[in-house]
């Protein structure tokens, strides 16, 4: 499917479902909604995708689990290291977001050498 071609439905789910976003449906019940706060980051290449997912997948991904969960954040990140296998290892925002996910009460003074 071009990334083009799928699109959100007024309820949240994608038009075209893949196979496995019907499991993540199946199995929303067994989520742990009560502590789990989710962090979705999106890359965007110019093509509404990351090179492997498209955003409408990304986007789609709190309908899929109902809602369950303690918290929700969405950032949509473009520019250089936005593609798929280099969204984490590479993009000092999305490390950055992620830091500060992970760490909410601890100052980020960039990355450190470990010695």
């Amino acid at each position: 499917m071009i990334p083009s071609q799928n699109r959100l439905l007024a309820n949240g789910q994608p038009l075209y479902q893949h196979p496995q976003y019907r499991d993540l449906v199946r199995l929303r019940a067994t989520f742990p909604w009560h502590t789990t706060r989710v962090l979705s980051v999106m890359g965007n290449i110019g093509n509404g995708s990351d090179g492997v997912l498209t955003n409408v997948s990304s986007q789609s991904l709190a309908p899929a689990l109902g809602r369950r969960f303690a918290s929700f954040k969405q950032v949509v990140v473009t520019g250089r290291d936005v593609n798929h296998h280099w969204l984490i290892r590479r993009n000092p925002r999305v490390i950055s977001l992620a830091m500060q996910f992970l760490w909410p009460h601890t100052r980020a003074s960039g990355p450190r050498a470990i010695t």
